[in-house]
């Protein structure tokens, strides 16, 4: 006999002996070890394996200090008792760990319990850098994303394994077996491909609650050559497997001069945020150019917090800095958002508009408006170039009037940035009136869309072709890949018939469309778009929008639509109108309209100031006064005489 035998191995020997020799049993092979055949031996009571861990031979029934583990003593590291509870997703760091917020509100980072992060085994140090980004580590991204994707923002199921005791290079880490749903976060890691099971000792209990599971999983993977386990360069490129090629635009003017006219054009892009640094300030990864940008909020003022220096933090912060990197933070990291960008800053820096997705679904929501409706931001003057500084405004107002937050010890004080700036604009009114054919009017706002003249005859022999085309090329239903943002061809419900779209959005199969020569929108099923060759995409589109000079529309919801109806009826009787733009606020230019009502040019901005369908709107630019005084007098005569919106009396808080 060689060595010695464990104890109660003849114990164990003779239980399975009486049960077994001799017996007709089932025999289920499982895989293969050291040329040994493994499996399940099933006896008529069961199975033999589960029958040894019950009397203690085998490594279970160690609670019961059963034989083998009657010496038994728990490591202190996983003496405490195995807790669950449900928490939030905050943050997903890395592969391997998340951040989590329970039902109390208490923030907490936690472990997958037996697993290892993807590491590249020719990875060495790089002077200078003390990290490498996890693009550059095969499979390190994809196994983040895979978890950001299932479970960002959702509640989750954490059962604590057991705490790993620090080290002189690692902390205390809680490792947990967490699940979505019946999902076993670490198990579909390891079925991908995008991790490895820890080989854990025969004598170490600190493992996951589900641990051979986490085996088997590994097993598969492997099996299938999936993830880590594939070849690790590519045959014919010769290039390392599951990495990503991103590029990282920080501090290069040039470079993000040439992606800032890309992403304008595209409209809104889409990205993920990697990292919050502030309130308004962003690390934000592009999909679909490979890109990593640094992003600032446009339009608001957040409050600084301190600056990093070599020794920590250098100066001090500015109150209410912390709250608003935490808001958003919990709104939008490791968040799908969309960009709307404006401009770069000196330093490469994009500066634009981002829009976070309704976890309840509805029209995406501005950070900048968010942060301003919790009274964490100000507004900047910059606000007013944009298309959202209504909005904007009014979210500031809301906040400064409840005196949340920054807006705490706030005292009224007539200062209006935005009005010194338009007082200073000493520029001469420029008049060059064109013809236009109005589209479409936009509902509840003073906003329309117009085609030029001129380009009438464009327009036509552009549709007329892109029908005989499709007509003779008939597109297959379903074939065509739709994606947002795409310039595509679709059918007009009301005519049947083939114009030019672009996609602003696509849910459940049902895709939002803009026909961008008309100014229509429409939803409609993503089967019945159609992809748009390539002669008729560089045409720009027919349609622009415009919105009326020096006049708003009244904040009650009724007479709102009541000036909305007057303006289509205006629009739509004449054949042509005559606009001549008198300022920009953003991209969207803002003119003065000239129609013809019984053979009299009329101001159309004017008219219905003056026959109380609308509010006259101030501005400062000393070009425009002419104009300004000229609506004020309108609407004073429209308030004296109790026209539409003047029948009750004064609405607005202003009685004259």
């Amino acid at each position: 006999m060689e060595g010695r035998s464990e104890p109660y191995a003849e114990e164990a020997k003779f239980f399975v002996e009486q049960r077994l020799l001799q017996q007709d049993v089932q025999v289920v092979l499982e895989s293969t070890s050291n040329n040994n055949l493994v499996g399940s031996i099933i006896h008529p009571k069961g199975n033999i394996a589960e029958s040894l861990l019950r009397e203690g031979y085998a490594k279970q029934a160690k609670e019961k200090r059963m034989r083998l583990w009657k010496a038994y003593a728990p490591s202190a590291a996983s003496s405490g008792d195995r807790k669950s509870f449900s928490a939030k997703v905050l943050e997903v760091v890395l592969s391997d760990s998340l951040i989590v917020q329970k039902d109390d509100g208490q923030e907490m980072k936690i472990h997958l319990s037996s697993i290892r992060l993807p590491r590249d085994p020719e990875d060495k140090p790089v002077p200078g850098r003390p990290f490498r980004p996890l693009y550059d580590i095969p499979f390190m991204f994809q196994a983040r994303e895979y978890l950001r994707k299932k479970c960002i923002g959702k509640k989750v199921a954490v059962t604590i394994d057991y705490v790993q005791a620090a080290s002189e290079q690692f902390p205390e880490k809680t490792c947990c077996t967490v699940k979505v749903a019946d999902t076993n976060l670490a198990e579909a890691l390891l079925q991908r491909g995008l991790a490895k099971a820890v080989r854990h000792r025969s004598d170490d209990e600190n493992r996951s609650a589900e641990y051979d599971a986490l085996l088997a999983a590994e097993a598969t993977a492997e099996k299938e050559k999936k993830g880590l386990f594939a070849e690790r360069t590519d045959a014919k490129t010769g290039e390392k497997k599951g990495t990503q090629r991103i590029t990282e635009v920080q501090g290069d003017l040039a470079k993000s001069k040439q992606f800032l006219s890309t992403f304008q054009r595209t409209g809104k892009v889409e990205g993920v945020v990697e990292f919050v640094t502030s309130g308004s300030r962003f690390r934000v990864y592009i999909p679909k150019e490979s890109v990593v940008i640094t992003f600032l909020l446009g339009g608001i003022n957040c409050p600084k917090g301190a600056r990093s220096g070599a020794s920590g933090p250098a100066g001090q912060a500015e109150p209410y800095s912390d709250e608003a990197t935490a808001f958003s933070r919990k709104a939008v990291l490791q968040r799908e958002v969309e960009l709307e960008m404006e401009a770069l800053d000196k330093t490469g820096n994009f500066i634009g508009y981002m829009f976070v997705p309704q976890t309840e679904g509805g029209r995406p929501q501005n950070l900048s408006e968010l942060l301003l409706t919790e009274g964490l931001a100000s507004l900047h003057f910059t606000a007013e170039r944009s298309s959202h500084y209504t909005a904007l405004s009014n979210a500031e107002a809301k906040a400064r009037n409840a005196r949340k937050n920054i807006w705490t010890d706030f005292k009224e004080e007539k200062v209006d940035e935005q009005a010194e700036q338009q007082a200073q604009d000493t520029s001469e009114r420029k008049v060059n009136f064109r013809k236009f054919a109005v589209t479409e009017v936009q509902k509840g706002a003073l906003r329309f869309y117009a085609q030029n003249v001129d380009d009438g005859p464009k327009l036509e022999k552009l549709t007329s072709e892109l029908r005989e085309h499709l007509k003779n090329n008939e597109p297959v239903p379903g074939a065509y890949n739709a994606r947002r943002g795409d310039l595509c061809a679709a059918v007009f419900s009301l005519d049947g018939q083939w114009y030019r779209a672009r996609i602003e959005s696509i849910k459940m199969g049902v895709a939002e469309v803009l026909f961008v020569d008309y100014g229509n929108r429409q939803s409609m099923d993503v089967s019945k778009l159609a992809q748009l060759p390539g002669q008729f995409a560089s045409f720009p589109p027919a349609a622009k929008e415009f919105a009326i000079a020096l006049a708003a529309i009244p904040n009650d919801k009724e007479y709102a639509n009541q000036c909305t109806e007057v303006l289509t009826q205006y629009l739509f009787e004449v054949g042509t109108i005559e606009l001549n733009v008198e300022y920009r606020v953003g991209t969207l230019e803002y003119v003065q309209v000239m129609i013809d009502l019984s053979g009299k040019r009329t101001d159309l901005a004017k008219d219905l100031v003056e026959n109380g369908w609308a509010l006259a709107d101030k501005r400062r630019e000393a070009r425009l006064q002419n104009l300004v005084e000229q609506y004020a007098e309108a609407e004073k005569q429209a308030r004296r005489r109790r026209l539409n919106i003047w029948e009750f009396g004064d609405f607005t808080g202003s009685e004259i």
